[in-house]
């Protein structure tokens, strides 16, 4: 699986003379991250340390209060962004406010990659110790090249660079705002609606079941693909100051 993982990684980093493929390249680097992820974890889960704490059914019990507790904060802070953009209750968007708490819960348990971190270093003196009795032409401690070990060091310094590029720049504080905005325009606004007294290209959000208020936004978003979304840069974007709230005429 890294092997495969490292691979795509890889692949969507060189230039290619496939036009269709240009599209494609990050959304192949965000899945070769995905399995690089993937194969760090069962890594770390198949070690002995982590098979005696998953054994006891309080550990179990303390994780998912934890879990809980982070999602349900994400939760909250998600809607305090939503409402920060649109100044309406974060209800009305409800698509967009769920894929900020999947993000928003990355970010804040961001920290415990501390731990796929302290790995890097064993398999690291694990490397350095078949280095060094290989210098020594002492092959009694070591019988074969530890293939493992190179490859979650691989695996792991690739994901941890990525993620940290992720969680300081490209999902910043800052540039929340811009990918709320966005996501919001992807996900949840209408862009066909009932509303006489509005233009029918003008997308819209219902804020109530009756259809009689309505949240306009005059302007044309268009995300082009999930690097233009991600990316910092290329995420930025307008936000109006205010959005006008109308009622919605009917007939």
């Amino acid at each position: 699986m890294a092997v495969i993982a490292l691979f795509i990684i890889y692949l969507s980093r060189e230039s290619s003379d496939w036009t269709w493929f240009t599209d494609y390249q990050y959304l192949t680097k965000l899945f070769g991250i995905t399995l690089s992820f993937i194969y760090i974890g069962i890594s770390i889960e198949k070690t002995s340390f982590f098979k005696i704490i998953w054994n006891f059914g309080f550990s179990k019990f303390i994780i998912s209060i934890a879990i809980s507790a982070i999602i349900l904060f994400s939760s909250g802070k998600a809607s305090e962004l939503i409402n920060l953009v649109f100044n309406v209750d974060a209800s009305a968007f409800p698509y967009t406010r769920a894929y900020i708490v999947g993000l928003l819960v990355f970010q804040y348990t961001s920290p415990f990659l501390v731990i796929i971190a302290c790995f890097y270093i064993l398999h690291s003196i694990d490397i350095w110790y078949y280095i060094k009795k290989l210098i020594n032409r002492n092959s009694s401690y070591y019988t074969e090249v530890p293939y493992l070990s190179i490859l979650f060091l691989i695996s792991s310094i690739t994901f941890l660079l990525f993620s940290y590029n992720w969680v300081k720049r490209d999902f910043s504080e800052d540039a929340y705002p811009s990918k709320i905005y966005r996501l919001a325009h992807i996900l949840d606004f209408n862009s066909k609606h009932p509303c006489l007294n509005i233009n029918k290209n003008t997308k819209v959000i219902f804020l109530d079941s009756a259809y009689n208020k309505v949240l306009v936004d005059e302007n044309n978003i268009k995300t082009k693909n999930i690097e233009s979304f991600i990316n910092k840069d290329s995420s930025k974007v307008f936000i109006p100051k205010k959005f006008n709230i109308v009622f919605c005429k009917i007939d």
